[in-house]
């Protein structure tokens, strides 16, 4: 029964693959179902429609004009301090990185001074 063990974890990866196309075929047909029974402009529905920017444009600058402001800066805000904390992140880790670097490199000085010194060494005395 150790030889056939290998079979049953392929009956639960098949499991899971019709899953997933039954998932994937029930979202295509609600997106099908959708986009039959939307309705879709025609001539006649966009000849009538009049222009809503300007009635727009008078609510977010007129009745909604503090509110339009102020969200505007705090979405600024926002997006100043996410690029200040990835900022601080990236020099944090650049950080380690240097950090590590510069023992490395004070390891390597160090090794080089004493290869020198024993090469002055053997060199004075083959001289």
């Amino acid at each position: 029964m150790a030889a056939s063990g290998g079979a049953p974890p392929a009956a639960p990866a098949r499991t899971e693959l019709y899953s997933k196309l039954l998932a994937v075929l029930f979202f295509m047909t609600l997106l099908t179902l959708m986009l039959l029974e939307a309705p879709w402009p025609t001539e006649t529905t966009v000849a009538s429609q009049e222009q809503t920017t300007p009635p727009l444009a008078e609510l977010l600058f007129g009745e909604y004009g503090a509110s339009f402001a102020m969200l505007s800066i705090l979405m600024g805000v926002a997006l100043f301090g996410g690029l200040f904390l990835a900022r601080e992140d990236r020099e944090e880790e650049e950080g380690a990185g240097d950090g590590g670097g510069a023992k490395a490199g004070a390891a390597k000085e160090e090794g080089a001074k004493g290869a020198v010194k024993g090469g002055e060494a053997k060199g004075g005395g083959a001289g």
